[in-house]
């Protein structure tokens, strides 16, 4: 399911400074501008991550969404990525408005009963801030209805990310986004 904008919103948004120079509205790579903001979350196994100082690798696959319906999108790329079996460092992190986090204990029990396999539940870890506030620190276009898939560094810098559900186009972006290096200054 790739997310796309209408062009009268593309306008409003790009006058705003909503998008980054050189993002793409068609699912594809988007332009690196952001930082991880400084947040932490509970795994569905119960142990609390602060990001993005919890990021150990080089770089990190960051699964989230907004809304409980884009959870078959990051399901599509945990499947489509083989995360089960491979060792690319991954996290899925759903993204709760902050004043729901009075009730986290109701909905963790509900992802953790709806998801079974204890290897995804080490890697759920719910994030409860501002929205809106938690995408433009990343310098991502804040799309409630839209699941992405995020490279970051060790020191949470968005290196890129893509819109929507796994399709192999977008995967090959984003396994070379994490297969890529740092280049050194000339």
């Amino acid at each position: 399911m790739t997310h796309s904008f209408s062009r009268r919103n593309f306008l409003l948004a790009s006058a705003l400074g909503m998008f980054a120079p050189g993002f793409v509205v068609d699912g594809s790579l988007a332009a690196a501008t952001g930082v991880f903001p400084n947040v932490s979350g509970e795994n569905l196994n119960g142990k609390t991550f602060s990001f993005p100082q919890d990021f150990a690798a080089e770089r990190t696959l960051i699964l989230f969404a907004y809304e409980r319906e884009q959870a078959q999108a990051l399901t599509s790329w945990i499947e489509g990525l083989a995360l089960r079996e491979k060792s690319i460092p991954w996290f899925e992190m759903p993204i709760i408005s902050s004043p729901y986090r009075i009730g986290s204990f109701i909905i963790d029990r509900g992802m953790r009963s709806g998801i079974p396999d204890p290897k995804i539940r080490e890697r759920v870890v719910t994030i409860y801030t501002n929205q809106a506030l938690f995408s433009q620190a990343l310098g991502i276009p804040f799309e409630k209805s839209a699941a992405y898939a995020l490279i970051v560094d060790r020191r949470g810098k968005n290196l890129g990310f893509v819109t929507g559900a796994y399709t192999p186009a977008k995967a090959a972006i984003i396994l070379r986004l994490l297969k890529t290096k740092d280049r050194k200054p000339a």
